[in-house]
């Protein structure tokens, strides 16, 4: 798999020293690259963090750069939806909210066909990277690229969403284990003055204002196994959250596999409770497989994590 656009791959043998490490520290970083696809060498990278926080050397690691059979069907769901996306970019198209309804509905029917004959034949290679909170629901990204990103997100029993926009992205909504639900939302007109709101202390909240726009329900849609829901802008806000009832037996919570085209920057919160409406960087808890304490390290080690 291609790496994301700006993205520069780690080559082998690239030296590098722990933070917290002593400048003569001679630990290294060895990956063989190779073809590798993003994931995998994430993984290779995150094999070795404990011993560069710990500044023992490590031998150089050689990874087949052919996925193994338990990541290959996500891998290969991602760059399925990403040729559809190239298709519609070879037409003259923008991908993005404000595509031509022809262009949009070949797109729509592209990606809603490839993530159902991923759900048909049975994969569940996205178990490996799904892991839930009991405080709220969690983020995975898959991958992503400047036309799209894939997330995988665990609700837990209970775990909602707050009521939010999407940014001139197309949102599908895929549901991989449970239900969840879907709450839509009208929104009225902004006051033409709005003030400063003290921000929430969240990670990545870049502004909030008040007041927040008065928020009507206008409908409430149950999304199962297999099942798809789309939303842009222009089709009003959501939330979503995943009920006590919709959790499979034996299973924390439910799963579901979103996709936004292009990549959400920045998304807006509406929260009538505070009167605010906060400006937040979307998070994630993992990226292409490392959590966020090893991401922040492996920042330091490739710009391609």
């Amino acid at each position: 798999m291609a790496p994301a656009s700006g993205v520069e791959l780690v080559t082998s043998q690239t030296a590098v020293s722990p933070p917290s490490a002593p400048a003569q520290s001679n630990t290294m970083l060895a990956v063989d690259t190779g073809a590798m696809p993003a994931s995998l060498l994430a993984k290779s990278l995150s094999s070795q963090l404990p011993s560069l926080m710990s500044g023992v050397a490590t031998p150089p690691i050689n990874v087949d750069p052919s996925p193994s059979p338990c990541t290959a069907p996500l891998l290969e769901l991602f760059q399925t939806i990403n040729s559809a996306m190239e298709e519609e970019i070879a037409r003259g198209f923008t991908i993005n909210a404000h595509q031509p309804p022809e262009s949009a509905a070949r797109l729509d029917a592209a990606v809603r066909a490839a993530v159902a004959a991923y759900v048909e034949q049975g994969h569940s290679d996205w178990r490996q990277l799904a892991a839930f909170n009991e405080q709220h629901y969690v983020r995975h990204l898959v991958d992503e690229c400047d036309s799209f990103e894939m997330i995988l997100i665990c609700w837990g029993k209970g775990q909602q969403s707050r009521v939010h926009n999407h940014a001139n992205s197309h949102c599908w909504l895929n549901v991989l284990s449970g239900g969840v639900e879907e709450l839509r939302y009208s929104s009225g007109t902004s006051p033409v003055e709005l003030q400063p709101a003290v921000a929430p202390r969240l990670p990545g909240v870049i502004a909030a204002t008040t007041p927040c726009p008065l928020l009507v329900l206008t409908g409430v849609t149950p999304v199962g196994p297999g099942g798809t829901a789309y939303i842009n802008d222009s089709m009003g806000l959501h939330a979503v959250r995943c009920a006590d009832d919709a959790c499979p037996p034996g299973e924390p919570g439910c799963v579901s596999l979103h996709i936004y085209a292009p990549p959400i920057r920045r998304v807006k919160l509406y929260e009538p409770e505070d009167n605010r409406v906060t400006t937040r960087t979307p998070g994630f808890n993992t990226i292409r497989g490392i959590d966020e304490e090893h991401w922040q390290l492996a920042s330091h080690l490739s710009a391609s994590l």
